[in-house]
């Protein structure tokens, strides 16, 4: 249903001359909105659901049908899309996953090579292999995109997650660059059903390629281990399996062929010097005299105001190869400062964080010692300065009953070129970087971000500097 047919409905038998007396609203244009010749403001669309007393999820679908008629439903999809896997990030971080059992249908003990009809057999089937491999501590090798969600075979990557010491090597496909939405969700919906295996206890390896799978491809996917190789239909009706050894040597050539030509797509960093890499790697990105950076992290974005005395001062120095990441440090914190910090979206909690601990989260506690508190308040104050008077940033405090953010979600990006998120995974208690300068997770997240400053979302720049002036007077006093 349109967001013409949503307002009619929404109109009923209120007449425009009531509706124009109430909400303020010229009677011709609500009549052109009535009719689908014209949109209303956001500001009107509020003031016409207010008059007309809708309810809360009346409401939520008229500005939905609004929104989807403002941007296109591919891009509305992409930033709930983005914004669901924002909050799955935070679920994994915030409740600990239990495994389940589940029982199967399918035995092992079947005649090879077997050919299976069926999404729910093909799942099972596929499962209950996965299982014997774990039992063998075997390494399971998959290959093929990421299944619908439509599909039963989907709860396949949930499964990986719930066995205990299965070992995983995975390719998929990403949805290749083509200037639409459609795809953009699509590899962020991907990503949001990996994430969560990265995590948990399974030892998950995980690289993409641009995937131009046609649907008259012919068993495009397949599963491979030392005991079984399975391929798949594109539509994940059909399988076989084989236990041909020469079969299954081909397929794990194969297999290691197609990872030359791919990309990993989450590093782990368990040093300092490959961590400081990481920042000196993503300066590179960027044209610093005509970069205006929009982030989203955990804390307020302090970074361009840390000084060297700062440096000096906090850096310990009895950390492994101090001289190289010392120096990298304050050519890092010097090139931040001549970056145009445009948009800085962050969370209460984050900002009492660094308040009361003087620690940033997306910094390894090992590296400095915590920011005493009077520079604590500078280095707001100088943030708050410079949404107010120089009118460089916006600051955004997120609603958090609107949208949870992990701790360790770190997003920078330009429109053109995304940074990484950076990540502390609790199983595995090392940082781990996801990159995110493709074309194709890129877009999305970009344009999430930027959709956030009017949304309900976040506070008002005016409302973020407040709220942070305030907790600056009431730490200042405790101090």
């Amino acid at each position: 249903m349109s967001f013409c047919e949503k307002f009619q409905r929404a109109v009923g038998d209120t007449t425009i001359y009531r509706l124009s007396k109430i909400t303020g609203i010229e009677r011709t244009k609500l009549q052109r909105i009535k009719s689908g010749q014209k949109l209303p403001t956001m500001e009107e669309l509020e003031l016409i659901c207010a008059s007309l007393c809708l309810s809360p999820e009346e409401k939520f679908n008229l500005t939905k049908e609004y929104e989807i008629a403002i941007i296109g439903e591919d891009r509305y999809k992409s930033r709930i899309c983005t914004a669901n896997f924002i909050e799955n990030l935070y679920n994994i971080f915030e409740v600990k996953h239990c495994p389940i059992e589940r029982s199967f249908k399918i035995s092992l003990n079947m005649e090879y090579p077997a050919v299976i009809k069926g999404e729910s057999d093909t799942y099972n089937a596929i499962e209950t292999i996965m299982r014997q491999e774990a039992v063998e501590n075997n390494t399971i090798y998959m290959y093929g995109d990421i299944f619908e969600d439509k599909s039963p075979i989907n709860n396949l990557l949930k499964s990986i997650t719930d066995i205990a010491g299965l070992s995983v090597c995975h390719i998929f496909g990403l949805k290749p660059y083509d200037d639409s939405y459609d795809n953009y969700y699509s590899n962020i919906n991907m990503i949001n059903k990996i994430y969560p295996i990265f995590l948990s206890k399974t030892d998950y390896r995980a690289y993409y390629y641009y995937d131009k799978t046609t649907n008259s491809s012919i068993l495009p996917y397949f599963i491979v281990t030392d005991n079984c190789l399975v391929t798949i239909s594109y539509d994940k009706r059909s399988a076989v399996i084989t236990q041909d050894k020469n079969i299954i040597k081909l397929h794990k050539e194969l297999f290691e062929q197609k990872i030359n030509n791919s990309y990993a797509l989450i590093a782990d960093i368990n040093t300092l010097m490959g961590y400081s890499s990481i920042y000196v790697e993503h300066l590179r990105h960027y044209d610093i005299a005509n970069t205006n950076l929009i982030t989203i992290e955990y804390e307020p974005c302090v970074t361009p105001y840390i000084g060297d005395e700062l440096i000096e001062m906090c850096m310990r120095k009895d950390i492994p190869n101090f001289p190289v990441i010392f120096d990298r440090a304050k050519s890092c914190l010097s090139q931040y400062r001549n970056f145009m910090l445009k948009t800085s979206i962050f969370t209460e909690r984050g900002l009492d964080n660094f308040l009361m601990t003087g620690r940033i989260t997306e910094i390894p506690e090992i590296a400095y010692n915590p920011i005493p508190p009077k520079y604590r308040i500078k280095i707001l104050n100088e943030l708050c300065k410079s949404a107010i008077n120089l009118k460089q940033s916006s600051l955004h405090l997120i609603r958090e009953d609107k949208l949870h953010l992990p701790k360790n979600l770190r997003y920078c990006g330009t429109g053109q070129i995304n940074d990484f998120f950076l990540l502390l995974s609790d199983e595995k208690n090392s940082h781990s970087v996801f990159k995110l300068n493709e074309c194709g997770f890129a877009k999305p997240f970009y344009d999430f971000a930027t959709s956030l400053v009017d949304s309900e979302i976040v506070y008002s720049n005016e409302e973020t500097i407040k709220i942070i002036q305030n907790k600056i007077s009431e730490f200042s006093q405790s101090l």
